[in-house]
């Protein structure tokens, strides 16, 4: 906002005419009207502004994922404009790109365990005119909440439609199809399903012979991220098994299980699996 028109003598900022804006935008996915989680940005799309989602409100970040937000400071009289930061987390990173009256600073962050809890971050753009000569004016300080929670694990979306807990008695000759979804509530993470191995699900048996699984649909999974799995889910796999029985395989029978397996992000951490 406007200290005082032409920024006189009388002003309490004398010389200083503008107070400084601060803009701060990245990429979420919306978690009710007072949350949200890191979600990719996408290079097509302008960053959101993120500032109706500071403190008090609260953005997840994932352990083992990204973290990363631009700061833009704007002052509408020419100089200089900076950042101020409270204390930070361990390993959070405030890389200026652009400098001037026009100012961008990058924040990014990639919490490991023992960054699990909730953090505050708070900053301010500041002006600086006259080689410091001009009193410097600074935006309201703002915080943002970071809330870093665990790596959710993937689920196999078994609503209608969608994953069958098992399949009827097949026919020989017959074409069979078994969809397979899952779904995970971390916008960053990436998915695969894969045959489950015995040693993690004991009692399963191998594809059976001429089965295929095929690979996964990424039109499919797009829709799968927007579709009939909740709100909370965020992003999604699909593919589909699919089997013609042989006169061969009269009277076979087996448990034929699959696992749903994430990234489990960039900490070293196991990949979470349903």
């Amino acid at each position: 906002w406007r200290l005082c028109a032409g920024g006189g003598g009388e002003c309490m900022h004398a010389g200083n005419e503008w107070v400084p804006r601060l803009e701060v935008a990245g990429s979420v996915r919306a978690r009710g009207e007072c949350a949200a989680v890191m979600a990719p940005q996408d290079p097509a799309v302008a960053a959101m502004d993120l500032r109706p989602l500071m403190f008090p409100c609260a953005i997840t970040v994932f352990v083992g994922f990204d973290f990363h937000v631009t700061l833009r400071g704007v002052d509408d009289q020419p100089g200089q404009v900076g950042f101020n930061f409270g204390v930070v987390p361990e390993g959070m990173r405030l890389d200026v790109t652009e400098t001037g009256s026009a100012s961008s600073l990058q924040v990014s962050w990639r919490p490991c365990e023992a960054a699990a809890g909730l953090h505050s971050v708070c900053f301010d753009a500041s002006d600086r005119h006259l080689n410091g000569t001009v009193a410097s004016a600074s935006a309201p300080m703002t915080c943002m909440a970071l809330n870093v929670t665990h790596d959710p694990p993937p689920r196999f979306d078994t609503t209608p439609g969608r994953t069958p807990s098992s399949l009827p008695p097949l026919t020989i000759g017959e074409d069979t199809t078994l969809d397979l979804w899952a779904t995970d509530a971390n916008c960053l993470d990436t998915l695969r399903i894969e045959p489950a191995l015995p040693a993690d699900m004991p009692g399963s048996v191998p594809l059976p012979p001429g089965a295929m699984l095929h690979a996964p649909d990424a039109d499919v999974t797009m829709m799968m991220a927007e579709g009939p799995a909740g709100a909370e889910q965020c992003v999604g796999v699909h593919r589909r098994m699919s089997w013609t029985p042989s006169y061969n395989h009269g009277g076979w029978e087996g448990e034929v299980c699959f696992a749903a397996v994430d990234s489990g992000g960039g900490c070293g951490g196991p990949g979470q699996r349903a």
